[in-house]
């Protein structure tokens, strides 16, 4: 079988090199495209995952998105018509997945974020099969255009794929105290138009911890973040200046914050308590999962709402602390959810 897998984010690298990996073993030829946005093509080439890089996000305006978006579909036609896939596999990639219908090729659709309406609504009509975590209730699809009998729930998240491995080479790690990691919100997605020029919605956790003398990773998404950052904090924050590895980090840190869901989503799953500052009204389903299961894994939708459980956190970590292995267990990964939606398309 031939599987063309179009990556278009970082969490989308870390769970597609997973696909990858299995795809080959298996014998499948594997074509994997993907494109210039924040650290993908470094996590990519830091998991050893050949890839093709073709065209830019769009940033956050929406011409220029719309822009991208034409110019990396008309980019990808003759590439993926050489490599002739059976089946695309992607994150609902708007560019791909047009490509790819009007290549005839049938596509597989992985999705954990009904709240990112515009992507849903340029790929979900035309997915032959939509692979998503069992806890986003399905009308949430169908109002976006999914047919029904394209659903495949599975009882996981997305992340369980690249963590319960990580976790396993990790869990004799020590933990350091007074180390924290941060991570900005999507500053640039299409979900978030309209708050650009707002203060990020780490600032005020970014302040209590620096006022309490924690040291802070902070990891942030684009560059335009990280001279935010560098300019208005100076050295009281550590940036990397390449992507890196967080499993090391989350089994050390004392707390876990993002802007978003996947980061504090993976931290949860190491055990590590986490808030999640996700800026947008919509419920987070895969974050309610986890928390229901008795992973570390709180929301605020006020930044300094949260300030009070960050200090309840700061002042005892190891009071939040949770072994994940026992809940993990239960927990089905979606890779072999996808290669077996694939194997059955391609016939």
């Amino acid at each position: 079988m031939r599987i063309w897998i179009d990556v278009m984010t970082p969490k989308q690298a870390r769970v597609f090199s997973q696909v990858y990996r299995v795809a080959k073993s298996r014998g499948h030829e594997v074509l994997l495209t993907t494109r210039l946005h924040g650290e993908t093509t470094q996590i990519l080439s830091m998991e050893g995952v050949p890839h093709i890089s073709v065209g830019r996000h769009g940033g956050r305006e929406l011409l220029s998105k719309l822009k991208a978006y034409a110019h990396r579909a008309l980019d990808l036609v003759d590439l993926v018509t050489e490599f002739e896939p059976h089946v695309l596999m992607s994150l609902s990639s708007p560019e791909a997945v047009r490509v790819a219908f009007g290549l005839g090729v049938r596509v597989i659709s992985l999705n954990d974020t009904p709240h990112s309406v515009h992507v849903g609504r340029l790929t979900l009509p035309l997915t032959d099969r939509l692979v998503y975590p069992a806890a986003v209730p399905a009308y949430r699809w169908l109002s976006l255009g999914a047919r029904a009998e394209t659903l495949r729930p599975y009882y996981g998240v997305d992340e369980v794929s690249w963590v319960l491995p990580a976790l396993e080479r990790l869990r004799r790690r020590r933990r350091e105290g007074g180390l924290a990691v941060v991570r900005p919100e999507e500053s640039h997605a299409a979900y978030l138009t309209g708050a650009a020029g707002q203060a990020s919605v780490v600032e005020p956790c970014l302040g209590f911890l620096l006022d309490r003398g924690y040291r802070v990773v902070l990891l942030p998404r684009y560059d335009d973040q990280s001279e935010y950052f560098r300019r208005r904090y100076g050295d009281r924050v550590v940036i990397p200046d390449r992507a890196v590895d967080p499993a090391p980090l989350y089994t050390t840190a004392d707390v876990v914050i993002s802007g978003g869901g996947t980061m504090s989503r993976e931290a949860a799953m190491f055990g590590t308590p986490a808030i999640s500052l996700f800026p947008l009204e919509d419920p987070l389903y895969v974050d309610e999962f986890l928390a229901s299961l008795g992973l570390p894994l709180f929301r605020s939708r006020d930044p300094r709402d949260a300030l009070t459980l960050l200090g309840r956190i700061v002042h005892d970590p190891d009071e939040f602390r949770v072994d994940p292995r026992p809940v993990l267990s239960l927990l089905e990964s979606p890779v072999e959810v996808l290669l077996r939606e694939a194997e059955h398309l391609a016939g």
